[in-house]
Parts: structure tokens; C-alpha cells; sequence
């Protein structure tokens, strides 16, 4: 019988280490805590979780014991207790938007397709799972099709639609177009509003000079509305999901010259200093998606493909366009094609992804960034 001494032993631990514990190998820093499927929920799109406590709380664009227009969920943040909410029928929206949104023991949110013109929906419903109520329908004279989050300030909800940016109360009265978007000032969105101070910060994704998109802020009454940047073929163009802010500076994400191209920039609050912080140029197999999550000086996000597969993979980078890093690639069982955004709990990242896992129909995930930002061979 071979006997292994002490060293022996490191030795030997060392060279299995170094054989499965590469790219992958870091799994026990990933966690699936949720497999969807069809019944419960399938196919979460655009959208974050949202923390109350040890709760976390999702949408899902497919799927539901119900008619199968997309469900809202709540589940335990190590991953017990999956409970469907509410199952959307048509009438009272289908394709949820965006995340869900906090007032008390209250959750709005948004629905980019059906209600009464089939324009999208704003909802109210408890934590609980009862009390769902339809507050707004949206149509082509109040704007319509949002897909982002909304903001909750006093006792009133903001958000962004196709058309407009706009107010309404919390008990679904005094909806208010607060500033209509125009091929002037761009239009169409597919982000969140972002406040900073007394501001609204905004993109759009057709419109402005060049008509590839815009930044601009607006007061949150709706005045003062200033032109921040039109995007073009240089800058970056068709800005998709919400500006993050950190201090005196913003970043978001937009597209680039070819179809396949990313850029992550930032810019100031005041509206100067425009900056590409890096470039996905030309790689049909690395496409970022929601927005960016911040860290201190990192941003994370997810790109919905990878260059050693085809499922996706999480990054980061530092907040001067250095470091860039994958940190995550998925596998399919352990999620595929990551579409959202990050949300970031301590040190750990949550987020799901619109496929892959046990039943294809996505998962829920987590991840420890304990030693992720600080391991180059994570790749």
C-alpha cells in the first residue's frame, strides 16, 4: 500500500487543484438556488430581485399556474421557499418589466404588454401575494409599452415609458405626464429613470441629433430639461439600460458601430467628460446585458454569451476602464444567456438568467465575490 506522507499529501491536493480548479472550479463560490419552470414561472427578462429582509422578490415574463403570462415570486435568499405571487392573465398585464419597486409592505411594478389596450400595466400587490390591483393602463396619449423600474419619492411612483417620463400616486390616481420625449430629445426606453439629488437621468434608445440615442436630465417636476449627449458612431450608439451613479459620475452601457459591438462608458452628472471605458469590438460571442452593478470601484454585469460556450459569463471592471475580468462562466446547468442586472447583498451577487438550468427555463443564482475580484485565474 502506497503511504503519503504530509508533504505527499499537499502535493497531490495541489495537482488536483490545479486540474479542477480553474474556470469552473470556483463553483463553490456559485450557488443555483432556483431551477424555474413553466407551472411556477419561466423566462425572467430585464429585471433584478429585490431584498426585504432575507426575501428576495422576482418576475418572470413566461409561465404561472395561471394563463401563463409571467408571474411574480418571492423566495428565501438561501434558496427555500419558492412562492408564486401572482400569476398575470392578459387583462391585468403579461410581459412583467423591469424590477419590482418597495412602499411599505406594498410592491409595484410594471408590465410592458397587455391591460385594456394592451399597452401595459402599472400593479400593486402585498408581500403576501394578495390584493393584486390593476392601478394604470397605459395607451398611445399617456405612453406606453414601459419596460424599465419605477421610483418611489413621498407618495408617488416615477418611471419612463415609450413616450414619456411620468408620475403617479401610490394609490394609482393623478397619473401626470411629466416631460414627453420627442425625436428631439430622444424617445423610446429601455432602462430606468436614475436619481441624483433633485434630478432625473435618462437615456433613450432612438432620437437625439444623430438619432442613435440620448442622455439627458430633467428636474423631478419635469423642467429644466438639459441635452447631455447624442450618441453617434465614435461615442457609441442605442444606450440600453439604466445609468448607475456613483458620486459626480454616471456609467451605463451602449452599443457600438457594428451590430455586435458594446461599449460601458461614463459620463459627469454635469454632463461633460464623456468616456469609452472599454470596447466589446466585433465579438458576436460577448454581448452585455441589463445594467451595470456597482461595487466600491467595481462594476459588475453579464454578458448573454461567452467566448468558450455559448451561455454567458459574469464580469467585472474597475471604474476607470482597467481590470476588466470574467469572473463566472455559465455552463448551462448552471444558467444560460444571463439577461438583467446584478444585485449586490454584502459580498454576494444575485441574479438570474432566462435559461438553462434542470428544466431550461432558467434559474436564480449566487455568487461569492469574496475572492472573485481579487482572482485573476478565475477566467
Amino acid at each position: 500500500m502506497l503511504k503519503l506522507t504530509g508533504k505527499s499529501v499537499l502535493y497531490f491536493a495541489a495537482i488536483f487543484c490545479i486540474a479542477g480548479c480553474g474556470s469552473n472550479g470556483h463553483r463553490e463560490q456559485y450557488v443555483v438556488l432556483h431551477n424555474f419552470d413553466e407551472t411556477s414561472g419561466s423566462k425572467p427578462h430585464g429585471g433584478s430581485l429585490i431584498f426585504s429582509g432575507s426575501k428576495m422578490f422576482g418576475m418572470t415574463i413566461l409561465g404561472g399556474k395561471d394563463n401563463g403570462g409571467g408571474t411574480i415570486f418571492s423566495i428565501d435568499s438561501n434558496g427555500n421557499n419558492y412562492k408564486q405571487l401572482y400569476g398575470f392573465n392578459g387583462d391585468d398585464g403579461s410581459f412583467p418589466a423591469g424590477s419590482l419597486t418597495f412602499a411599505g409592505n406594498k410592491l409595484f411594478g410594471m408590465t410592458t404588454f397587455g391591460g385594456t389596450d394592451s399597452d401595459g400595466v402599472i400593479f400593486s400587490i402585498d408581500t403576501s401575494g394578495k390584493e393584486f390591483k390593476k392601478l394604470f393602463d397605459f395607451n398611445d396619449s399617456t405612453g406606453e409599452k414601459p419596460s424599465g423600474s419605477l421610483i418611489l419619492l413621498g407618495n408617488k411612483l416615477y418611471g419612463i415609458n415609450s413616450g414619456a417620463v411620468f408620475s403617479i400616486g401610490t394609490d394609482g390616481k393623478n397619473y401626470k405626464i411629466l416631460f414627453r420625449l420627442t425625436d428631439e430629445t430622444g424617445f423610446l426606453s429601455n432602462g430606468s429613470l436614475t436619481l441624483v439629488g433633485n434630478k432625473f437621468f435618462v437615456t433613450t434608445t432612438a432620437g437625439g441629433k444623430n438619432g442613435y440615442g440620448t442622455i439627458f436630465s430633467i428636474d423631478t417636476n419635469g423642467m429644466g430639461f438639459k441635452n447631455f449627449e447624442s450618441f453617434d458612431e465614435a461615442k457609441g450608439i442605442y444606450p440600453y439600460g439604466q445609468l448607475i451613479a456613483s458620486g459626480s459620475r454616471l456609467f451605463g452601457l451602449s452599443g457600438g458601430k457594428n451590430a455586435d459591438d458594446r461599449i460601458i462608458f461614463s459620463i459627469d452628472t454635469n454632463g461633460m467628460g464623456y468616456k469609452k471605458l472599454y470596447s466589446f469590438i466585433n465579438t458576436s460571442s460577448q454581448i452585455p446585458q441589463g445594467s451595470l452593478t456597482l461595487s466600491g470601484r467595481k462594476l459588475y454585469s453579464m454578458m448573454e454569451f461567452g467566448t468558450t460556450d455559448s451561455s454567458g459569463v459574469i464580469f467585472l471592471i474597475d471604474t476607470d476602464g482597467n481590470g476588466y475580468k470574467k469572473v463566472f462562466h455559465f455552463d448551462g446547468k448552471s444558467g444560460r444567456y444571463p439577461y438583467g442586472s446584478l444585485t449586490l447583498i454584502g459580498n454576494k451577487l444575485y441574479g438570474m438568467t432566462e435559461m438553462g438550468g434542470t428544466n431550461d427555463d432558467g434559474v436564480v443564482f449566487k455568487l461569492d465575490t469574496t475572492s472573485v475580484a481579487g482572482n485573476n485565474k478565475l477566467q
